[in-house]
């Protein structure tokens, strides 16, 4: 018998500090203190992190989830490296229940001397019958020891002068005036400072803390700036003592691939289809045109409740008909836009096509947001919205999409998506591409929109709604894109595509034919002759034995992560069958509403919410295990590891944090799994039998 089948590895009675091969985290497992170069190549430094899933607490019916979630945080301080004082004042920056699940999730943030210790969060999630689910995150341990304040922290630089620093260190060189327009208040001196040469909205400036490398940490000034070159969204922090930028985060997120409708992907790929009240009832139930919640639309053109869709051509993030510009695509009293045709003989910046820019993406970000609502992506997950009709939240941002951006300067040939924390609207920013004559419209290219609001998804979803930074890391940035790719492929999914075909992204504003190469180094497949890609492809020197250069460039890395995706999601379909109305969302027990593609859908949602902030692409992994056995009972491991184990990302598979571009891969699963009669998760001896099930997948490098 072999070393691993002779093993049994339980959530429960692992050893907390037993370091063994990187599977599915039956235990708390501490990694390595992380370093990561950020948006800006900065050396962010990332407190170790700790990915929990616990089926051993009892249950607490009569507690509250955030009583529940803070004691045990406390019961088990030492268990994640930390003492009792680490957790004497922690935050939670959001909290919300689940209506899929019943669960709760809860974000935490921890505070030192009053002030917030950035990239510090723990997010905590708890069943509906009051169980600790899975607790995943770092805290800097001894902080509150190591910064011991006698009085209320005092800073050296005012906020003006952070913000002087900030332009110096943005490269900035006529910054202009800048002034203080409310002066600090509060003990971390929340400041609100004028540079219109610096950004485009007023600057909320506080104090917090940036973790170091030494165990301490910098106080600096967080300073929120929107570029005023509108392709940057940052949320960075410079140093009170010596003016220097210590991080650098950037909400906005850039995609320059190419090109969808629901399951059409663009004009070349089925062509335009005339669809009567689209609307989802449960995602946008007074319709798309509606904002203020009583039957009636309030506006007859693209503008709703999920999105205002208009053209930018000058740039300014306005649209252009709310300054006397071209106008929205109008249909009336009776919303009937069928009269809006595209000419694909003629450029995009036609009057004609312009229209039907526009009103495709309003359809396509409309139907984005109704079907990811199905699967969890909703009002108190930070989903976009104006009116979140008492479902909890925060209201206030529909997407901005920007038709044709910056037309008037030139074409970009990019899209991209900026993801501001919730209450604060998205912004969508759709190019012409110039590569063919006559020119192509990101507008009509439905997988390039919603491989861009795919990015409002993930960093929403990701460490709670109100952090949008909870994707800075190396392996976590890439992941990003992953998803987007992910979102992508399930929403232009088809009943007749077959599980070994090629599935390319991004062909029409590219001018290729819809089987051309697309934008990616390989098109989608299961099937690994097509598509060779395993996480030995993940790194910064080197060639895989296929033949693949080894990068982190987070395009190419995402590409391993949504490959890992688009397999699980051909074995549940195997397993499950597919259904093409996504519209249900999933549910178990059989039938339509537990598809295979439903499920993979609904893991890689639940499995966001579950990991922690700045996952690696091993915690990420083991979230959508534990979304599995929150979702399905844990029927589906053997898949998910099945999936994961053909890309490398299998058993053994280690990285020492998301920070590293250092990773061991494997493809091996366990030879066997299974969930006992008391409802933990072990991995091992073939020969061990579970109450739910028994599975034996051998250890097989080419498993399938």
């Amino acid at each position: 018998m072999s070393a691993e089948s002779s093993r049994l590895r339980s959530w429960l009675k692992r050893t907390p500090n037993r370091r063994e091969p990187t599977g599915l985290k039956l235990g708390c497992e501490r990694l390595e203190d992380r370093l990561t170069p950020s948006g800006a190549g900065l050396p962010l430094y990332l407190p170790p992190t700790e990915f929990l899933l616990n089926q051993s607490q009892v249950a607490a019916p009569g507690a509250s989830p955030l009583a529940i979630a803070t004691g045990y945080l406390n019961a088990n301080a030492a268990q994640f490296g930390l003492s009792p004082r680490d957790l004497d004042n922690i935050r939670v920056t959001d909290q919300y229940r689940d209506a899929n699940t019943g669960m709760s999730h809860i974000y935490f943030r921890q505070i030192v001397n009053g002030l917030e210790v950035e990239n510090a969060n723990f997010n905590v999630t708890v069943t509906a019958n009051g169980r600790v689910f899975t607790a995943g995150g770092g805290f800097v341990a001894g902080l509150a020891k190591t910064l011991a304040s006698s009085g209320p922290v005092v800073p050296a630089l005012t906020p003006t002068a952070a913000v002087e620093r900030a332009a110096v260190a943005l490269g900035i060189a006529a910054p202009g005036q800048i002034q203080l327009i409310t002066p600090p208040s509060g003990i971390d001196y929340t400041s609100v400072v004028s540079a219109p040469g610096v950004s485009l909205d007023n600057i909320t400036a506080r104090l917090h803390y940036v973790p170091t490398v030494d165990g301490s940490a910098a106080l600096t000034w967080q300073l929120i700036i929107r570029t005023t070159d509108r392709d940057h969204w940052y949320d960075l922090s410079i140093s009170d003592s010596t003016g220097a930028m210590l991080t650098q985060a950037d909400w906005s997120n850039d995609a320059t691939y190419r090109v969808l409708a629901m399951p059409t992907s663009a004009p070349d790929d089925g062509g335009f289809t005339v669809l009567t009240n689209p609307a989802d009832p449960v995602a946008s139930p007074f319709g798309w045109h509606d904002t203020n919640g009583v039957t009636g639309a309030e506006f007859n053109d693209t503008r709703g409740n999920n999105v205002n869709a208009h053209l930018d051509l000058n740039g300014d993030n306005i649209g252009d008909a709310d300054q006397g510009g071209q106008t929205r695509p109008n249909g009336g009293a009776a919303l009937d836009f069928t009269g809006f045709v595209f000419n694909p003989a003629v450029g995009a910046d036609t009057v004609a096509n312009r229209n039907v820019a526009q009103l495709n993406l309003f359809y396509a970000v409309n139907t984005i947001h109704d079907v990811t609502y199905r699967y969890g992506f909703t009002e108190v997950a930070g989903n976009f919205q104006t009116n979140n009709y008492g479902l909890g939240g925060l209201g206030g941002d529909a997407v901005e999409a920007d038709a044709q951006d910056d037309f008037n300067n030139g074409t970009a040939n990019n899209a991209n998506f900026q993801t501001p924390p919730d209450g604060t609207p998205g912004r969508m920013q759709q190019y012409i591409f110039d590569l063919t004559t006559p020119t192509r419209d990101s507008d009509l290219a439905n997988d390039v929109i919603f491989h861009e609001f795919g990015h409002g998804i993930s960093n929403r979803l990701t460490g709670g709604p109100s952090n949008s930074s909870a994707l800075t890391a190396l392996q976590s940035t890439a992941m990003g894109e992953g998803w987007g790719d992910i979102y992508t492929l399930m929403l232009t999914q088809r009943p007749s595509d077959i599980q070994n075909g090629a599935f390319p992204t991004g062909t029409y504003v590219l001018g290729q034919p819809v089987t051309g190469p697309g934008v990616r180094r390989y098109p989608y497949s299961f099937d690994m002759a097509i598509n060779p890609l395993t996480f030995d492809a993940f790194g910064s020197s080197g060639t895989t034995p296929y033949g693949t250069v080894r990068t982190t460039q987070r395009h190419d890395a995402g590409e391993i992560w949504a490959s890992a995706l688009w397999d699980l999601n051909w074995l549940l379909i195997n397993k499950y069958g597919y259904d093409s109305d996504l519209s249900t969302g999933f549910s178990p027990g059989g039938g339509a509403a537990s598809a295979g593609n439903k499920l993979t859908l609904a893991l890689v949602s639940d499995g966001m919410k579950l990991q922690p902030a700045n996952p690696s692409f091993i915690d990420a992994r083991d979230a959508i295990m534990a979304a599995d056995i929150a979702l399905n009972g844990g029927a589906d491991i053997q898949e998910i590891w099945a999936a994961f184990a053909r890309r490398g990302l299998g058993f053994r598979a280690s990285t020492t944090g998301a920070d590293s571009d250092i990773v061991i891969i494997d493809t091996t699963v366990p030879v066997s799994v299974g969930i006992t009669s008391d409802g933990n998760v072990v991995e091992g001896d073939s020969g061990a039998t579970f109450a739910t099930f028994t599975v034996t997948i051998e250890a097989n490098p080419n498993v399938v």
